[in-house]
């Protein structure tokens, strides 16, 4: 993320957000209003600009290239921790990735940017677009760096694992998430995901190293922290007194989906799969053995097992913890 210095911009095409991305069409663009749509959760967006790297590589041509490249030594892409490693390990280690640091260092420098946030693992490409604007006479940005948010299985958030919590998710879904991190990484999230002072994350903190916190306790605060940040006071108060009400007591949500099936009976596995609550078979049939599929609040104890709607009562489905589902015969 880039910020551009008042005095400094330059200005380019499609630079409100929202027309931004109805400007490009397809998969990109709706990929683009999606993030963007998460983005301004915690960014004020009266204040943004939001730029198409192609306002600036659409067309570029290969003598550009060139001279693009040229701002940069092999040795300086060497000292990129990965690409030493993967080399000095006999790894390959394409041209093309080299080539991103450099395609990123090129955004910092159109859009003129005052300070860049990212990741500590973002810090190398970062620096490279310091070093490409002072090449330029630009004054180089600053760059800030944060460290990096394990999901809830304590590897590095991924939408491509599943491991993330989306800004876009309700409440009750952000509490849910949060609530199943590890307790190791708790000190972490109370650190870097809530707006808490430092003197109430210390005093949390120290609380739960003393032992008088509870960290189930210490993790629904944090919970509901991170809800009240994206969806309000209310929304996280509402959500974090129905995962106790659920998850804790046993209960069940007040909103419960429901599934109708055009059938007077049908099997665990294809029930699973037609509710949402697994996505192929062999994930289906692992949630039945593992004992984490309920119906009417008795364990299915087999995958083979076939659900009876012929009597036009409702049965209550459930897959692990948190996923319920009502399912019925279609009238």
């Amino acid at each position: 993320m880039t910020a551009s210095h008042p005095a400094r911009r330059r200005s380019f095409p499609w630079t409100s957000s929202r027309r931004c991305c109805e400007r490009r069409s397809g998969r990109g663009g709706r990929c683009a209003e999606r993030y963007a749509e998460q983005l301004f959760t915690v960014v004020d967006e009266s204040r943004a600009e939001l730029h198409f790297q192609s306002s600036w590589f659409e067309g570029f041509a290969l003598d550009e290239v060139l001279r693009l490249l040229a701002s940069f030594s092999v040795a300086q892409m060497m000292g990129h921790e990965t690409f030493r490693s993967r080399l000095d390990s006999g790894n390959r280690l394409s041209l093309h990735e080299l080539l991103y640091p450099v395609l990123q260092a090129y955004d910092s420098l159109m859009v003129r940017a005052h300070v860049e946030l990212g990741g500590t693992d973002q810090r190398f490409n970062c620096l490279c677009g310091r070093d490409l604007q002072r090449s330029a006479g630009e004054r180089p940005q600053v760059v800030v760096t944060v460290p990096l948010l394990a999901g809830p299985d304590g590897r590095k958030m991924s939408k491509s694992t599943g491991n993330h919590i989306p800004l876009s998710l309700p409440a009750p879904q952000v509490v849910g998430r949060v609530m199943s991190i590890p307790d190791a990484l708790l000190p972490d999230y109370v650190r870097l995901a809530t707006r808490w002072d430092r003197q109430r994350r210390e005093g949390e903190l120290r609380s739960l190293a003393n032992g008088t916190r509870h960290p189930r306790d210490l993790k629904l605060s944090v919970a509901g922290e991170i809800a009240a940040g994206l969806h309000g006071e209310a929304a996280a108060r509402s959500a974090t007194q129905e995962f106790e009400r659920v998850f804790a007591s046993g209960g069940e949500p007040d909103d419960i989906p429901e599934l109708a099936i055009a059938a007077d009976s049908i099997g665990i596995v294809d029930l699973l799969l037609a509710a949402g609550l697994a996505t192929s078979r062999s994930e289906a049939r692992r949630l039945v053995g593992q004992g984490g599929v309920r119906l009417d609040d008795e364990t299915v104890p087999d995958h083979e097992a076939v659900v009876d709607l012929a009597h036009g009562q409702q049965r209550l489905l459930r897959a692990g913890k948190r996923r319920f589902v009502r399912v019925c015969r279609t009238p």
